[in-house]
């Protein structure tokens, strides 16, 4: 039977090739599609790509609104571009229901087109909106019966921030189709990280856990990939600490090139101040990497990874890793069939 859903996100791929834009997203709708064809996805992108456009793809429609981020006073237009699209989408042929992206302005889109059209509404929450300074949450109370959480450890920060509990939970998962034959030979880089170069991904304490195992390890070969507001202030603190022969930064790489350095690194360690459950970690520990974390994946810890919030017990977990000279083996922690069959159910299987 063929059915329509209204997928709105924020940031969305250029165009089929590009993987660098928000890859769990564009990997986990291009699964949906193909494992769901009778559904067809028509995705509205907010404010990324920067330009209009609009491609296709099998069953999967893409339109950018091209917004951008600007001020706050361009933030009103763009939402009422965003909506009308949306409606004439729905006046051309009906949508079954609309999914937002993150508690924020995709969510104010989607429950409109719930008041006008009485389209079931869900909210897949990712990352840092089920924090307290979320203002959308504060203004707009979520019902917890169209909230998706992405862990249970992402609904213990909600039942502490906000006092409820999401009834739905998809976590993060991980397409496994476009890896590389796993390297279970020698790994050329020791440790390895990939990340925006800001202050959530906080890669000054990796830089500085880096310089205290380095008494271990005189040969050390770091590599971090990205791009960020904090990049200068990061080389200052590799030169001063005497790692520029150490850590190597490369600027922003395409998820393949990404996933290549995983299958030739030994470590990947994430000094992340907060996440909830990214896709990097899954990427990594399927990749035959051992990962050193300051964020809990799950309340289950899967094989070859280690959490502490400890930098001595940080640094004890480093040394204990890159002195072992086992075969790398991948470990899948979700089933992206299992992610991508509770979205499904939440529209097609349930009563909205």
């Amino acid at each position: 039977m063929y059915k329509r859903l209204l997928i709105i996100t924020p940031i969305y791929a250029r165009n089929q090739k590009d993987d660098t834009a928000v890859p769990f997203i564009k990997q986990f709708l291009d699964f949906f599609s193909q494992t769901y064809p009778e559904v067809n996805l028509e995705i509205i992108s907010m404010r990324y790509p920067f330009d209009k456009g609009q491609y296709h793809f099998q069953n999967i429609t893409v339109h950018h609104v091209g917004g951008g981020f600007k001020k706050r006073i361009n933030t009103i237009k763009l939402l009422f571009k965003t909506f009308f699209m949306a409606k004439k989408l729905h006046k051309n042929d009906a949508f079954d229901g609309v999914l937002s992206f993150w508690y924020g302005e995709t969510m104010l889109i989607g429950r409109l087109l719930k008041f006008f059209f009485d389209l079931p509404h869900f909210t897949w929450l990712q990352g840092q909106d089920v924090k307290y300074n979320n203002r959308f949450m504060r203004w707009f109370k979520p019902n917890p019966n169209y909230i998706i959480a992405s862990g249970d450890l992402h609904n213990a920060i909600l039942q502490k921030e906000h006092k409820f509990e999401a009834s739905h939970i998809a976590p993060i998962s991980l397409s496994t189709k476009d890896f590389p034959l796993l390297n279970t030979s020698a790994r050329k880089i020791d440790i390895l990280g990939v990340g925006n170069l800001g202050p959530i991904k906080n890669y000054d304490r990796f830089i500085k856990l880096i310089y205290e195992i380095k008494h271990f390890f005189p040969k050390i070969k770091v590599v971090i990939h990205g791009e960020g507001e904090l990049k200068t202030m990061l080389e200052k603190q590799i030169t001063q600490l005497e790692l520029t022969n150490t850590i190597t930064l490369t600027g922003m790489c395409s998820n393949s090139e990404v996933r290549k350095s995983m299958n030739n690194a030994k470590v990947f360690l994430h000094t992340s101040r907060f996440e909830s459950g990214p896709l990097v970690v899954h990427e990594a520990l399927y990749s035959g990497c051992k990962v050193i974390s300051t964020i809990a994946l799950s309340p289950i810890k899967p094989r070859n990874f280690y959490f502490s919030q400890n930098d001595d017990e940080l640094i004890q977990f480093l040394i204990e890793e890159l002195n072992k000279t086992d075969v790398a083996e991948r470990v899948l922690v979700n089933r992206i069939s299992d992610t991508a069959k509770t979205i499904y159910n939440c529209f097609f299987s349930c009563k909205s």
